[in-house]
């Protein structure tokens, strides 16, 4: 469960990054109280250093708390090899708009680790219903 949070929250820090820059970055919860203080609740902008950072961390942490077994049985959660989708592209596009040309040797390990998982194997097969997990609700 851990590895889907820390995924999940870095794809969407990472998408509030790219679309307006440094974001405030939230990454703690706040026990309230019930006590609700709309000024205490604000935060600054961090920069984008910032929340790169925090981004990069978290995928890290995904990818730690995936561990060896980290693909569930089912196709719309978040999995192991998401998370190092995901950290291909975050680190691509910090070689490319921030010039970290570091992170483009890890951005390559970390697609090549996919390759052979679970991709489909011709772009059609994507689209097949045989190979979608389809959940039906039935309402009583």
């Amino acid at each position: 469960m851990l590895g889907q949070a820390y995924g999940i929250r870095a794809y969407y820090y990472f998408h509030l990054l790219r679309t307006y820059g440094g974001v405030p970055i939230r990454l703690e919860p706040e026990a309230l109280n019930g006590n609700i203080d709309p000024v205490a609740l604000r935060k600054a902008r961090a920069s984008e250093a910032e929340v790169l950072s925090a981004i990069k961390e978290d995928i890290s942490k995904s990818m730690e708390s995936f561990g060896v077994a980290g693909n569930p049985t089912e196709k719309s959660q978040w999995s192991l090899n998401a998370t190092a989708m995901l950290k291909g592209d975050v680190f691509l596009w910090s070689a490319k708009v921030y010039g970290n040309n570091a992170d483009l040797a890890d951005a390559k390990n970390a697609l090549q680790s996919v390759v052979g998982t679970a991709l489909q194997t011709t772009f059609p097969s994507v689209f097949a219903s045989n190979q979608k997990t389809i959940k039906r609700l039935f309402l009583h």
